[in-house]
């Protein structure tokens, strides 16, 4: 069981008619060097869409779903996030943007970048931080989750400034 127990690696919450989902990519981070050695880990995502709050084929009627990851793709195991996942298994995040609508991704600590797609399926928005320190790139988002889409608003403090 995942949704009925409590975990620090997986959470799922519907609010307001918006199905929310969380991976903790963090659990494997250990230095400053974990760029490409981080996992979401596909079997998690699958627990989460066998308790029913993910769906794979959605309807009209199903809310949206947005998935919660702290670190952007790149942060991860090449075979999380390509194309060229290990033996049979699927690309961990092309699994779950099959099943989301957007993904969230944050821990870049630059400048705004525009949501691109993946696996032609969720739009993935990557953020950094809203205020680390003077030397970065501070910025944050706010998403307004429409039916049939969402609006976005980009704000970033420029460190020059």
């Amino acid at each position: 069981k995942i949704l009925n127990d409590e975990h620090y690696l997986v959470g799922a919450r519907e609010v307001n008619g918006v199905r929310f989902v969380s991976f903790n990519s963090s659990w494997f981070c250990l230095d400053n060097d974990d760029k490409s050695k981080l996992w979401v880990g596909l079997p998690h995502i699958q627990a989460v869409e066998n308790d029913g709050f993910l769906k794979l084929k959605r309807d009209s009627t199903d809310f949206p779903c947005i998935a919660l990851i702290h670190h952007p793709r790149e942060w991860l195991n090449d075979s999380e996030h390509t194309g060229y996942a290990l033996g049979n298994r699927p690309s961990t995040i092309d699994y779950l943007a099959a099943r989301c609508d957007l993904i969230l991704t944050g821990h870049t600590h630059g400048g705004i970048r525009k949501p691109d797609k993946i696996a032609d399926a969720a739009w993935n928005l990557t953020a950094g931080a809203a205020f680390d320190n003077p030397g970065h790139f501070n910025n944050f988002s706010i998403i307004k989750v429409k039916e049939s889409g969402f609006s976005l608003r980009r704000f970033e403090f420029d460190p020059r400034a």
